[in-house]
């Protein structure tokens, strides 16, 4: 009964997912086993102003959180092509960028060295992906979307 509920849970998680920018948390054992996974649903802003501004392509946005206390910064969201980011770490933690359809599928998994990372998206379709970063035991994800 719990699976079924978690199904459940699961599913419309991934509907509102489509909706609006979603952020996942996971925690890792020293094993790389994934222990605690946490979901954030952001909902959208309302649009109250129907002026000409509406009318412009949607801007390029610049996302910037905060793993540990390593800075991320990704941009341009929404991307034509190339992707950008920056990861500000030390020395002692390497960090893992993998790369995920809407289907699940994994397109892309690289260890960072360098602070700055581009990811080129011009091989790729038009649409959602989902971004994953780790860095130790702990990462996130981000929802890229591809013009």
């Amino acid at each position: 009964m719990k699976r079924i509920i978690l199904l459940v849970f699961i599913s419309t998680s991934f509907i509102f997912h489509l909706s609006g920018q979603t952020t996942f948390a996971f925690t890792y054992d020293d094993s790389g086993n994934r222990t605690d996974r946490t979901i954030l649903l952001l909902k959208s802003a309302a649009i109250t102003d129907t002026g000409p501004a509406l009318q412009k392509p949607e801007q390029e946005q610049e996302i910037e959180e905060n793993i540990d206390s390593h800075v991320i910064k990704i941009y341009p969201n929404p991307t034509k092509g190339s992707l950008n980011i920056e990861i500000q770490h030390t020395n002692d933690k390497k960090a893992l960028i993998r790369l995920y359809n809407v289907k699940g599928k994994m397109l892309m998994e690289k260890f960072v060295i360098d602070q700055n990372t581009v990811i080129d998206l011009n091989g790729q379709p038009a649409g959602i992906y989902i971004l994953n970063v780790i860095i130790g035991n702990k990462g996130k994800e981000w929802k890229i979307i591809k013009d």
